[in-house]
């Protein structure tokens, strides 16, 4: 892809901007109005830092104070809380307002290599389908704000002459640490900007006719001016890795993958990513989860086509550009933290979210756009009107298909409904029905959503354990103990599972076996603060008090604002026997 403008309508920007706003609204509107969704609840509006009026201290300084030490994201939450007391509406428009404006930092960034073509890379970031997962969703405020970040970091840096180095530099090292510490999933963003440099040098050296620069070259023209941005990264990297491998609280997964699995899951994930790029169509905030078979040779074939595919941009480079080279290896790169080459918790029952692309969906949009309003090489036989109505054809459709997700994201009940629908394999989806049915006080349906699930995955610890909270529910608590039993009995690592089993253990009256589920969870998970308490009650009411005792200080020492652990512990001291959690 080249920089032109032959095939590109010139219009002012601001009626440009104004039609973006005008699509943007008529794809996401119907979102708006919805409500609370998923984990809102543990993120916003059942979050006793953000409730609280004092708690932005605790966002700052206690790391275990939200799900993630995320504390821009929290601190904004916590503002919002303020002023709108999390009513959803108005978290929802700062999505959407966010949004609107990371699609013209996109068109800003890209302006100086596709022209006016970079209106189109807009529009299609703004419009896609797969963007609704974000900007439809509240907790997701950290993707659409680590982006807002992300992309004020690369337009400041980018920009950046010999009279405004310095300045543009820090603020964008401001914006890029604020985005990290939004969601530290932007921490490639130093390597993109190595393959902006790459791609504007080509651009710029084929103008003169000349040679276009190797990408070693721009690693190290910028290996000065990016260094704090990569010291950055790297250490959010270090810290991402550190939380999943020594996790707080409940983790669903042994994430025990071995290289060659790892190998061919990143192609798996990867295709799967860019199938919904260009089939947008059935989109769910699930999926069902895949075996990995790497003893087989076909699911190799995906991480093959890739290194394919890069191979052949890089080997028609000359020809081509290094636009389609650069776009293919940004959208795998701002992908990497999530393509398995990493453990991160949602693996545990997923590996794929289309909120995930966000960020990358940059790459394929512009790629999408330099083709159809940047070049000649597409067919000499296509002129620019025709361009031009293929890509308004393509926005028109995106935009359809975005209201219509959009309206899924508006009823919680609905979207859930949807999804068990279309992924009828994704007993997680199931089991995120069957409460929703269970909140509208629906609880047969909820148990007829289940059972048809664990039907469909007999051998699913996920469907197993939705089953059990629709039977709990019930009161059918024998039964619910028994589907327990066999998702620990699939799944080992089911921290929740194994925890909820060991809870009704004890309610039941058998707190050895309760106490013999918690050990194995601690020796698991020894960062899971949640089972102490529960295993130090089950110990004094199997009489053994001393090692309940050394329970309890080892959870002080965990976490010592715990006033559960404590008077738990100060009862223990002065009569033997707490009052056990139930």
């Amino acid at each position: 892809m080249s920089k032109g403008e032959h095939a590109c309508p010139k219009f002012p920007r601001r009626t440009a901007l104004g039609i973006l706003i005008a699509l943007v609204l008529a794809a996401y509107g119907p979102s708006l109005l919805g409500g609370f969704l998923w984990d809102d609840a543990a993120y916003l509006t059942h979050n006793p830092a953000v409730q609280d009026p004092r708690g932005l201290a605790r966002i700052w300084l206690e790391a275990d104070s939200c799900p993630y030490y995320h504390p821009v994201l929290f601190s904004v939450f916590w503002l919002e809380d303020r002023l709108w007391d999390s009513r959803p509406f108005p978290c929802r428009a700062v999505n959407l307002a966010l949004h609107v404006l990371n699609a013209c930092l996109v068109v800003r960034i890209l302006r100086p290599l596709l022209g006016e073509a970079a209106w189109g890379a807009g529009f299609l970031y703004a419009l896609h389908p797969v963007q609704v997962a974000t900007v439809a969703w509240i907790t997701e405020l950290k993707n659409v704000l680590s982006g807002t970040f992300a992309l004020l970091t690369a337009w400041l840096w980018t920009s950046q002459s010999p009279q405004n180095r310095f300045r543009n530099t820090s603020l964008g090292l401001v914006c890029f640490v604020a985005g990290l510490l939004t969601k530290p999933m932007i921490c490639t963003l130093p390597a993109a900007l190595v393959l902006w440099v790459w791609w504007r040098d080509s651009v710029e050296a084929g103008s003169r006719g000349e040679r276009a620069p190797s990408l070693l070259a721009a690693l190290w023209g910028t290996r000065l001016s990016l260094l704090p941005f990569w010291g950055a990264g790297l250490i959010a990297a270090l810290l991402m890795i550190r939380h999943v491998q020594n996790p707080q609280g409940m983790v669903d997964a042994n994430f025990d993958f071995t290289l060659l699995e790892r190998w061919v899951l990143a192609g798996q994930i990867a295709s799967h990513y860019a199938w919904d790029l260009i089939w947008p169509d059935r989109l769910t905030p699930v999926y069902g989860k895949w075996d990995v078979n790497a003893a087989s040779p076909w699911p190799h074939l995906f991480p093959l086509a890739w290194v394919g595919l890069v191979a052949l941009c890089w080997g028609l480079r000359r020809r081509l550009g290094t636009g389609p080279l650069v776009a293919i290896l940004y959208y795998l790169l701002m992908l990497s933290p999530v393509l398995g080459i990493l453990d991160y918790g949602g693996m545990a029952y997923c590996f794929v979210f289309d909120h995930h692309q966000y960020h990358a969906v940059i790459g394929p949009a512009a790629l999408l756009a330099g083709i159809l309003l940047g070049t000649d090489w597409l067919s000499p036989r296509l002129g620019a009107r025709l361009r031009r109505a293929m890509l308004l054809a393509v926005i028109v459709v995106l935009t359809v298909l975005s209201n219509r997700t959009s309206h899924l994201y508006a009823d919680e009940l609905e979207l859930w409904q949807y999804t068990v629908r279309t992924v009828p394999r994704s007993a997680k989806a199931a089991g995120f029905l069957a409460a929703k049915l269970m909140e509208k006080g629906r609880a047969e349906e909820a148990l007829q959503v289940t059972e048809r699930a664990l039907a469909d995955n007999p051998g699913d610890a996920e469907a197993h354990f939705a089953l059990a909270g629709v039977l709990a529910h019930l009161g059918r608590n024998a039964e619910a103990l028994q589907s327990l039993q066999e998702a620990v009995r699939l799944n080992p690592s089911f921290a929740t599972a194994r925890f909820n089993l060991a809870l009704g253990l004890i309610r039941e009256g058998q707190a050895r076996q309760a106490a013999e589920q918690l050990r194995e969870l601690l020796r698991r998970r020894p960062g899971c603060r949640e089972a102490y308490v529960p295993l130090a009650d089950a110990l004094i009411l199997i009489g053994e008090s001393d090692e309940a005792e050394r329970v309890l200080r080892a959870a002080l020492e965990l976490d010592p604002p715990s006033t559960e652990a404590r008077e738990r512990l100060d009862r223990l001291n002065r009569s033997g026997i707490p009052s056990p959690s139930r």
